[in-house]
C-alpha cells in the first residue's frame, strides 16, 4: 500500500472516530496532509474511502463474532460478554463509525453492508435464546425486545453518558457495565451468574 493512500485512510479512521460517516473529502484531504486531487486519485469518491475504513472495522470483528456465534462451550452470558467486548473495542477504535453501524445508520451507498448490521442482531437474538433456554435468561419478555434494549444500551447517546460518567474509564470497563446491565435485564436479578 503506498504512502498517501495509508494517510488518507489513517486520517479517515481518526474523523470517522469523531464524527462518524458525517466526515467530508476535504476534512479527509486536509487532515492527511494531500490535495484532494491525490486523494480522489486513489479514492474516487469520499464513500470509496468511508467504505474502506468500515470495511476494515467490519473485517476486524466478524472473524472473532463467527467463533462467538460457533462456541457452543460457553454460557449465554459469557458469549454476549464476549460479543459486547468485541463490539467496543471497535467502539474504541472507530468511535462515531462503530456506534453508528451497530444503530444501523449506514449512509447509501454503504447501507450495503446492513447484512452485517442485522446478523449482529441475529447473533445477539440467538445468544438470548440459547441463555432462555439454558435457565439463564429469564422467558417472559421476548428476545426481540432485549434485542432492541442492547441496541440501546449501546447507542451514540447512551455511549455518551458512560464517558461523562466515567471520564477515563477503559473500554474494557465500559464493556463490563453494559454486560453488567443487560445481564441483570435478562436475569431479572442483577446478578452476574457465575
Amino acid at each position: 500500500m503506498d504512502d498517501t493512500r495509508e494517510r488518507i485512510l489513517e486520517a479517515a479512521r481518526q474523523l470517522c472516530r469523531a464524527s462518524g460517516f458525517r466526515v467530508d473529502g476535504k476534512e479527509i484531504a486536509l487532515a492527511a496532509g494531500v490535495s484532494e486531487a491525490a486523494m480522489y486519485r486513489r479514492f474516487p469518491r469520499r464513500t470509496d474511502i468511508l467504505e474502506a475504513v468500515l470495511r476494515e472495522m467490519l473485517d476486524g470483528a466478524d472473524r472473532r463474532l463467527l467463533e462467538i456465534a460457533a462456541d457452543r462451550a460457553s454460557r449465554a452470558w459469557q458469549s454476549i460478554h464476549a460479543i459486547n467486548r468485541v463490539g467496543f473495542e471497535s467502539v474504541d477504535r472507530y468511535g462515531m463509525l462503530a456506534t453508528e453501524t451497530t444503530a444501523g445508520r449506514l449512509p447509501p451507498p454503504l447501507d450495503a453492508h446492513m447484512d452485517y448490521v442485522r446478523a449482529l442482531w441475529s447473533l445477539m437474538g440467538n445468544v438470548i435464546k440459547r441463555g432462555i433456554a439454558e435457565g439463564d435468561f429469564r422467558g417472559d419478555v421476548s428476545p426481540r425486545f432485549l434485542v432492541v434494549a442492547w441496541r440501546g444500551l449501546v447507542s451514540t447517546d447512551s455511549l455518551a453518558a458512560l464517558r461523562e460518567d466515567g471520564p477515563g474509564r477503559s473500554c474494557e470497563e465500559t464493556s463490563d457495565l453494559v454486560t453488567r446491565v443487560l445481564l441483570s435485564a435478562l436475569r431479572g436479578t442483577g446478578e452476574t451468574p457465575t
